[in-house]
């Protein structure tokens, strides 16, 4: 059955049609093996897509502009957060993983260091970098752009210098998605 031009698309349709433009997206991108960047005009389908997926039910009306970008934000926004805490929790993971000095996988992890690494490496590919700041000086002078959550006294510093990280800094792009939380190691001073 033909659906009549004149009438709004219904969101099964909008639906479908997402999902068909981001699978041969994602389809022709794995087979030619390049690394998955959003061609122009993709954006607009996933948000298309998304749109459909959120707010579709057995009666519903075509959105309206403000509905729709009210649902773009709302996607954003979780889309977001998972990427936080799915890199949160695999940087936690790998740091269970490896020996703290060499960063070596233990020799009982090797095996599925490996698949933790492959999903960095994935994430990596996606525009989303990781970063520990564990052993990185503290500038004397300026921003630095961390959470410190404690300073500790230090025998054998003579700078402040980041001596553990409780969370790293999540990158997607060139746009921090999570800021860093940091203990901060202080030198002792004589009094």
């Amino acid at each position: 059955m033909k659906r009549d031009p004149t009438q709004p698309p219904r969101n099964e349709d909008v639906r479908e049609q997402g999902f068909r433009e981001v699978r041969q997206w994602s389809l022709s991108v794995e087979y030619r093996g390049e690394p998955p960047t959003l061609p122009d005009g993709m954006e607009e389908s996933l948000s298309r897509f998304a749109q459909a997926l959120i707010f579709s039910t057995a009666d519903a009306q075509p959105l309206l502009a403000e509905e729709t970008g009210a649902a773009h934000d709302e996607l954003v926004s979780f889309l977001v957060g998972l990427l936080r805490e799915v890199g949160t929790g695999l940087w936690r993971v790998c740091e269970k993983m490896v020996e703290p000095q060499s960063r070596e996988p233990l020799p009982e992890m090797r095996r599925a260091y490996r698949h933790v690494e492959a999903l960095l490496d994935t994430l990596a590919q996606a525009g989303v970098r990781i970063q520990d700041h564990t052993n990185e000086q503290v500038p004397a002078v300026g921003i630095y752009a961390l959470k410190a959550v404690a300073y500790e006294p230090t025998p054998g510093l003579v700078c402040e210098r980041v001596i553990e990280t409780i969370k790293p800094t999540i990158y997607f792009g060139d746009r921090i998605i999570q800021v860093g939380e940091v203990v901060i190691g202080t030198p002792l001073t004589s009094v």
